[in-house]
């Protein structure tokens, strides 16, 4: 209850993102997956039974700007003011910059 009502008001606040939260799923075998997603659909946080989970973050034409997962994987991405994609980073050292037709300009990593 306390729960729901924090989410109620947390949607209802004029400078954050309206939360909506799927229902944990079950099935016979007790296993789960919760879905949380913003008022445009996009889906937030993803979570499972076994303790995995993934989030991510938006700006407002619904370009993905990070996404980090338990496993440790994430990724950050740059956009400039017409959607058009700048820059692209992972976790495993790789970053690349495009040009404004979305072709590589640059591309560097530090994996061996």
């Amino acid at each position: 209850m306390l729960r729901r009502n924090l989410i109620k008001l947390l949607t209802t606040l004029p400078f954050l993102p309206a939360i909506k939260e799927q229902p944990v799923q079950t099935n016979p075998d007790e296993h789960w997956d919760k879905h949380t997603y913003d008022k445009k659909g996009n889906l937030l946080k993803f979570e499972k039974s076994n303790g995995y989970w993934c989030k991510r973050t938006f700006d407002k034409n619904g370009n993905v700007l990070t996404y980090e997962s338990s496993n440790g994987y994430w990724f950050k991405r740059t956009y400039d003011k017409n959607g058009n994609l700048l820059k692209f980073e992972k976790s495993n050292g790789l970053t690349q910059t495009f040009n404004k037709n979305g072709i590589i300009f640059t591309s560097e990593s530090n994996e061996l």
